[in-house]
């Protein structure tokens, strides 16, 4: 069973690197896999965000790993749900280069997190 869920996971992994899926359609389980403990509201959360910011421009997308990464943080930060002070004080897990972080930001952490125009 266990190998199994692994074989689905790296399923989807390559799909979405060859860009046949995308990261938001993956849902919470490749990221509660990584980072046991995570609450599904949590998972939820960062796997909509990193959907928006594969459809934001910026220069480095993330992938699965970089919103690991993110949970991972949010985790250690203790945050329960992704708000804009969570994913501000974050957002370098998830974003590498500081110009996509300063876009990012420019643009409105809510509307990252909550999805408002």
């Amino acid at each position: 069973m266990r190998e199994a869920l692994r074989l689905l996971e790296l399923g989807l992994v390559l799909r979405v690197r060859l860009g046949e899926q995308r990261v938001d359609d993956l849902g919470e389980v490749p990221v509660r896999r990584r980072v046991p403990g995570t609450s599904r509201e949590l998972a939820d959360d960062v796997v909509t965000a990193v959907g928006r910011l594969r459809a934001a421009d910026v220069q480095k997308p993330p992938g699965i790993a970089e919103g690991i990464d993110w949970v991972a943080a949010l985790e250690l930060l203790g945050a329960e749900r992704l708000g804009a002070d969570a994913a501000d004080r974050t957002l370098g897990s998830v974003l590498k280069y500081r110009e996509d972080q300063e876009s990012v930001r420019a643009a409105g952490l809510e509307r990252l997190v909550g999805g408002g125009a």
